[in-house]
């Protein structure tokens, strides 16, 4: 069974409470990706229920980095990525040119209410009324 058939687009709503998939690969690729460690497992797993698409062109790219600059880092950089839901074509790469710049993880700023990017909602506080 294909990993993206496994974790693949729509699947995460049947997966039970409690229930972690378990990626099996298919081929040489995939075993390498899943290799790299748990970062790559999480990876996977998210960025299938997530629907993200040319899955197998980011695990390459993935696998060819870890050929770079070690499967360590990259498998970090995978973990990251897939807690932060980022699995666009470049977010790996640059998560980890940021972590290789000093930035521990624990140092990333986490969108939240605390730190929105949103200005507010004031601009739309007249919206709808006459003017004066």
């Amino acid at each position: 069974m294909s990993l993206l058939r496994e974790v693949g687009e729509g699947q995460s709503a049947l997966i039970r409470p409690g229930h972690q998939p378990k990626p099996k690969p298919a081929g040489d690729a995939e075993e390498a990706f899943l290799g790299l460690g748990p970062g790559a497992k999480s990876w996977l797993i998210e960025a299938g229920a997530a629907g993200t698409t040319r899955i197998r062109v980011k695990m390459a790219v993935a696998v060819e980095l870890a050929h770079l600059i070690g499967p360590a880092e990259v498998d970090l950089g995978l973990g990251l990525a897939a807690t932060a839901g980022r699995f666009a074509e470049d977010d790996v790469m640059s998560i980890v040119q940021h972590r290789r710049h000093g930035t521990r993880p624990a140092d990333l700023v986490v969108a939240d209410e605390t730190h929105s990017v949103q200005p507010g909602t004031s601009a739309w506080a007249g919206f709808g009324r006459k003017a004066t």
